[in-house]
């Protein structure tokens, strides 16, 4: 329990952000509340390509991509109150939704129909434990060949699960084949706004969408 409330709650990994002492000590940033976000000018490889906001830090949490795909809650708990709130909604591009005087109690995951498949993916440089530098997370309900409900969420391209609703719409009510799975990828980037050195994101993402579709068809075959 504490270990998936701890992969949901982890701080980002951006290089300014957590610039070492050892290095020259701390630096000041927008996420730090003074100052711009140094990766917009500066080494922003691995940042944020969609919803950034002062801060282009992306989400590190695979589970978290995982969770909002099948439209997870989570339960937190605090000296004042007991709310929920849903994946999607607990991640912004300054942090997450927990106050100062509260904890993540618990993970609540809506029952899914029996004909529902679900994927996860991830690209990174070394290997699967290693952070991601796009994944994505497909949801998908069929009848025979036909989709009939889909649920798609990106992750390491912005400060939280980002959902390619475009690309569902291509899917549901369609039978889905090679053709209609690379027009729903193709779909998937819409309103990507790259920083000036990870344009390439886009690419991985649709390539990963793609093969999550295909994926999940060829279970029910």
């Amino acid at each position: 329990m504490a270990t998936l409330g701890g992969n949901l709650c982890q701080d980002v990994r951006c290089w300014y952000y957590r610039y070492s002492r050892g290095i020259g000590g701390p630096i000041q940033c927008a996420r730090k509340g003074k100052g711009p976000c140094l990766a917009i000018r500066g080494d922003n490889r691995y940042h944020a390509i969609m919803n950034g906001k002062k801060c282009f830090a992306v989400c590190p949490s695979d589970t978290a991509i995982a969770l909002a795909a099948v439209d997870a809650r989570i339960i937190i708990t605090g000296t004042q109150q007991e709310r929920a709130i849903t994946i999607t909604d607990f991640f912004n591009p300054m942090g997450n939704g927990l106050g100062t005087d509260e904890m993540v109690r618990e993970i609540e995951i809506p029952i899914r129909a029996m004909k529902s498949h679900q994927i996860f993916l991830k690209f990174t440089l070394r290997k699967s434990i290693d952070f991601a530098i796009v994944s994505v997370a497909a949801v998908m309900t069929f009848q025979k060949e036909i989709c009939t409900d889909a649920r798609i969420e990106l992750g390491a391209v912005g400060p939280g699960p980002v959902r390619a609703e475009a690309a569902e719409k291509v899917l549901i009510g369609r039978t889905i084949n090679a053709d209609v799975a690379a027009q729903a990828a193709g779909e998937a980037l819409a309103g990507a706004k790259p920083l000036s050195r990870n344009a390439y994101k886009v690419e991985i993402a649709r390539t990963l969408v793609g093969r999550a579709i295909i994926s999940n068809l060829e279970k029910i075959r």
